[in-house]
């Protein structure tokens, strides 16, 4: 059975059309709060993209640095270095929101790269290839290899507090 105006289905429940009805005050301000609820709750996690983008974009480029790092011969390690600047970029291209095992897969990523691109400065502050600026390079590398893991930790509590 069609609505005699628009010619949509009537609801079998009482006959009436659910487009063409009218809706009860009380009904009415249930839905827009409802509906009020659901756009905050989309803005909310619309800021939460803009972080993931972020990490996504600044492990994309860690990437590409660390390869180049590698590429120069700035340190003797190429090969684990160039393995590193793989798998940043394959944690931008894997990295995203919702999904927890990517934002545990990138805290790991960034975590042992800061480490090893700290532990490659400190052969050059003591012995005989003393270099203190090729030391700071190191430990500067280490700090923005940390960022994604900061960043993914920083949305993670976050996301708890608004909960």
């Amino acid at each position: 059975m069609n609505c005699g105006t628009c010619g949509r289905p009537v609801s079998l429940k009482d006959g009436s059309c659910y487009y063409c009805r009218d809706i009860p005050q009380a009904a009415e301000s249930d839905l827009k709060l409802m509906l009020l609820e659901m756009e905050r709750k989309e803005e909310k996690e619309k800021s939460g993209n803009g972080i993931y983008l972020a990490t996504r974009a600044l492990s994309f480029f860690l990437g590409l640095a660390l390869a180049i790092i590698a590429i120069t011969n700035v340190f003797e390690t190429k090969f684990l270095l160039f393995i590193c600047a793989l798998v940043f970029i394959f944690n931008a291209w894997v990295l995203e929101n919702g999904y927890m095992k990517s934002t545990v897969f990138c805290i790991f990523v960034s975590g042992v790269t800061s480490i090893y691109t700290l532990s490659l400065g400190v052969d050059f502050l003591r012995g005989d290839k003393q270099n203190f600026s090729i030391a700071f390079f190191a430990v500067f590398i280490s700090i923005l290899t940390a960022m994604p893991a900061i960043l993914m930790i920083f949305h993670t509590e976050m996301e708890k507090r608004r909960k």
